[in-house]
């Protein structure tokens, strides 16, 4: 009797395990298929950067903006990036924004 207890006991916890990993995988299939590559220009090269990229990584590969705002809603920090080329007469080249450090959307004029 004891032993079908013990048996029950280990199927239920490798249930609540395949529960958990099957969660974690799906967020992280999630967040990949919701990624969007861009090819952008930096001063000397083209470079591809891509949603949800550490603010540092796309600081590293186009260098510091011209123009960024930063600012504050519900808890999460934003910030916006503007990048002028040399000889442009357009307000901006290359707008990025940033939510908690993470690049969530890029325009390119």
């Amino acid at each position: 009797m004891k032993i079908y207890i013990y048996l029950a006991i280990a199927v239920i916890i490798c249930i609540l395990i395949a529960i958990g990993l099957s969660s974690i995988f799906t967020a992280t299939f999630k967040v990949a298929n919701e990624m969007q590559y861009y090819e952008v220009r930096n001063d000397s090269a083209k470079v591809q950067i891509h949603t949800h990229m550490p603010i540092d990584s796309v600081e590293l590969l186009l260098g510091h903006p011209q123009k960024y705002h930063t600012y504050s809603v519900a808890g999460s920090e934003y910030h916006t990036y503007e990048y002028l080329y040399p000889g442009s007469s357009k307000d901006y080249d290359l707008k990025l924004e940033f939510k908690d450090s993470k690049l969530i959307s890029v325009e390119q004029k």
